[in-house]
């Protein structure tokens, strides 16, 4: 494709571009583009393109133009990720001097590059406009010109007010009032022929007697006996409709006000500049507006009637309404992370989507949460420059919440790039790795545990946990996120397409308590689905999964955010998750101190699937007497133990409930053996029933506690040790007493030698 290009001194050169991907160039009319603010030659972000001019050179300052080292007329262009008109320099190859510019409108790919990027900016302007009006600071509405610091995002302001007014909706309001304006009566003063009144005030009767230029009056009419003239112009009040009202007096008000600051861009502008053709084109707009002839019939306003019916309800006054107060308070916003958006007049879109992610998020936690977050407000700062908004990339930004359902109350925070420090101290708050900083983390923990404190002790607690989302504009499908299964035998492409969901891996895994991690990008529902949710077992958290939202729909793209995020809820709502579970669990297993290794075999758990913890796992110590009590033990698989009344079981320590063992040791010298016990605890036995089970000897109470013996065989795994019961019951307290006592089976396992 060739285009002619003007140069400076006038003179013509043209350039030659090819694609390196079908349907990416193309070059719309003059017409349009002055209409639509942008370069004729339209190319797209991600794509590259050839080109060559022959006796001129692209600049290659940007980073933008890589020259050919075989041909100094040809190379490539490669525009990257930024959006908007993309300005490069001509060089001449004689003297590398500046002849001309090459303008080029890259325009985005993944979302309606005109339309979206102009809602992604009125969502954001809109939103600034509640955030004030919801701060605690007053704010108040006065007629008359705002003095505009041109230092402070100029061009911010003229970008918020430009996605607003090229809107349809803002043009159909206008129209409104054009074709229909409100109107009003008023009483208006006038000098008639007093042969053609036909109802007179008491003021025109008062001039009947009093008033000038008179006329005789003939000797036959009525009035002639009581005076011999009467006036032959009277001035009398006539009702007339008229648009001057306050209401129409506003409009002008606006849209004049919209016009003071397109005039002050362009004048900065420059012609050479972008901006210029921008602000030109709002002018001519706003010019053809103003020059209705409504308006030439209008005063300036003296006040604005905020609280008019006409003005909040009547269609195209309330839409301009908005937009003013829209305009007039974000005129007062200094946004410093706008300029990461549009500085200079570029579009970086992929910053200005994760700014509009980041108020999509917070409209849906709201909603599913049922919660206004307590700290919304503070995202409007006021300092001795104005007000600000506190949203810029790197900066952290917390807005927490109260959610209660269910019987249960929880906090809620969502912030905005917060970084997870690298700790290698557990229970500390972070990553064990290195320090991560995910877009977006939704965090969840009991409410009562307030404050930073109290959000650290949930930390230590494993109390609390985190859910992250990274927006990731250069998606566009999930394939683009997953990318390619890997196959046996053959090696992944070079240009493979999963680091995004490595990264989303590397914040689920590294950074603690972390409940899940989700990209969110602008891609469009289709008959497959955008949307992935993958569990890492049965509940919806822990998970890894990516979500489309793109502006062109995001009413029904939210739904499966919003849907995810109530299953959350839900889930953290339910007291018997799994995932609490397991959070109680490695609280109890990490908050203990690190023991010495244990080395040693052995015995398979009830189910057989793992070893039994030894840590977790008690063995009851038994006393037999002699060799003939031993043989009923083995004989019947019972052990019995006085017991001290008929409420011994109440009084029996947990410990002893639970043994999974019994170790059976007699005199020194005597045998010792380890049997495993029955589920459910000992039984009450009375000294009749001990009897009948052919108990050797007398016995000596009442009542007994008999243990049931599962096996007769002896634990194999621990047939070759010889237990060291003195150590052992000089160690838990027991030294000298018979009685049966519970020890865990790691300590009893540290207090062994082998036989032999």
């Amino acid at each position: 494709m060739e285009y002619e290009l003007t140069l400076f001194d006038g003179s013509k050169a043209t350039i030659s571009l090819k694609a390196e991907k079908e349907k990416s160039l193309e070059i719309i009319n003059p017409e349009e583009a002055w209409r639509k603010c942008e370069a004729q030659i339209q190319v797209y972000e991600g794509c590259n393109y050839e080109y060559e001019i022959e006796g001129f050179h692209l600049s290659e300052e940007f980073g933008v133009v890589k020259n050919s080292a075989f041909h100094s007329s040809s190379g490539r262009i490669i525009p990257g990720n930024l959006v908007g008109t993309l300005s490069i320099d001509i060089l001449s190859d004689s003297e590398n001097e500046k002849a001309g510019v090459l303008k080029l409108e890259v325009r985005s790919r993944k979302i309606e590059y005109r339309e979206d990027y102009q809602e992604m900016l009125r969502f954001i302007a809109d939103r600034c406009n509640e955030l004030i009006l919801k701060s605690n600071s007053p704010v108040e509405q006065l007629v008359g010109p705002v003095f505009i610091d041109v230092s402070r995002g100029l061009y911010q302001r003229f970008a918020f007010l430009r996605s607003i007014l090229d809107s349809q909706e803002f043009k159909d309001a206008v129209n409104r009032v054009l074709s229909a304006p409100v109107s009003t009566w008023s009483d208006v003063e006038s000098a008639r022929d007093i042969r053609n009144v036909r109802r007179f005030d008491r003021a025109m009767v008062r001039q009947i007697a009093s008033g000038g230029k008179r006329e005789a009056l003939p000797s036959s009419h009525p009035l002639a006996q009581k005076m011999n003239s009467v006036p032959s112009m009277i001035t009398g009040r006539q009702k007339v409709t008229t648009v001057d009202t306050p209401e129409n007096r506003f409009v002008k008000h606006a849209l004049n006000s919209f016009l003071n600051l397109c005039s002050v861009v362009r004048e900065r502008a420059g012609e050479d500049h972008r901006l210029f053709d921008e602000s030109s084109v709002l002018i001519n707009t706003l010019d053809q507006w103003l020059s209705n002839s409504l308006f030439r019939e209008l005063g300036m306003p003296e006040s604005i009637p905020l609280n008019s019916p006409v003005l909040q309800r009547k269609e195209g006054y309330r839409e301009i309404l908005k937009v003013w107060l829209m305009h007039d308070l974000a005129s007062r916003v200094c946004w410093e992370g706008g300029e990461n958006v549009y500085g200079g007049g570029k579009k970086n879109i992929a910053v200005l989507y994760e700014y509009w992610v980041f108020f999509k998020l917070l409209d849906i936690v709201q909603e599913v949460f049922s919660v206004e977050p307590k700290d919304i407000s503070s995202l409007i700062s006021l300092d001795d420059s104005g007000l600000n908004l506190n949203l810029i990339q790197g900066r952290h930004v917390a807005i927490k919440g109260v959610y209660q359902a269910k019987n249960r109350i929880m906090n809620i925070e969502l912030n905005y790039n917060r970084t997870f420090s690298m700790v290698d101290k557990y229970p500390d708050a972070g990553s064990w790795t290195k320090g991560l900083r995910p877009d977006y983390t939704l965090s969840i923990w009991p409410f009562g545990l307030d404050g930073e404190k109290g959000k650290q002790q949930a930390e230590e607690e494993e109390n609390i946990v985190h859910i992250h989302f990274d927006a990731k504009y250069r998606v566009k499908e999930i394939k683009d996120l997953l990318g390619e299964e890997p196959e046996e035998g053959k090696p992944l492409p070079a240009d493979t397409k999963d680091a995004d969901l490595m990264k989303m891996h590397a914040y689920r895994d590294a950074i603690r308590r972390s409940g899940g991690s989700y990209v969110i990008f602008p891609g469009v529902k289709t008959s497959e689905g955008n949307t992935r949710i993958y569990r890492g077992f049965r509940e919806i958290i822990p998970g890894l999964g990516a979500f489309p939202l793109n502006p062109s729909e995001a009413d029904e793209n939210s739904q499966d955010l919003a849907k995810f995020l109530s299953q959350v809820a839900q889930h953290m709502m339910n007291r018997v998750t799994q995932r609490e579970k397991m959070a109680q669990k490695a609280y109890q297993t990490y908050s203990e101190e690190e023991r010495d290794p244990l080395f040693a075999e052995l015995p398979r758990a009830e189910d057989g699937s793992h070893d039994v913890i030894p840590d977790e796992t008690w063995v009851l110590v038994c006393y037999y007497k002699n060799s003939q009590q031993l043989a009923w033990i083995e004989e019947k698989l019972l052990y019995n133990a006085r017991a001290q009344g008929e409420n011994a079981l109440e009084e029996l320590s947990p410990e002893a409930m639970s043994a999974k063992y019994i170790l059976l040791y007699g005199g020194r010298g005597s045998a010792q053996k380890i049997y495993p016990l029955e589920k459910g605890g000992p039984v009450l036995f009375s000294a009749e029933k001990l009897k009948e089970k052919g108990y050797p000897g007398t016995p000596s109470v009442s009542h007994y506690l008999v243990y049931h013996i599962r096996d007769k065989d002896p634990v194999p795994e621990f047939k070759s040790l010889d237990f060291k019961i003195e150590q052992l019951g000089l160690r838990t307290g027991f030294r000298g007493d018979y009685k049966p006592y519970p020890v865990r089976l790691d300590v009893l396992l540290r207090n062994t030698e082998p036989l032999g």
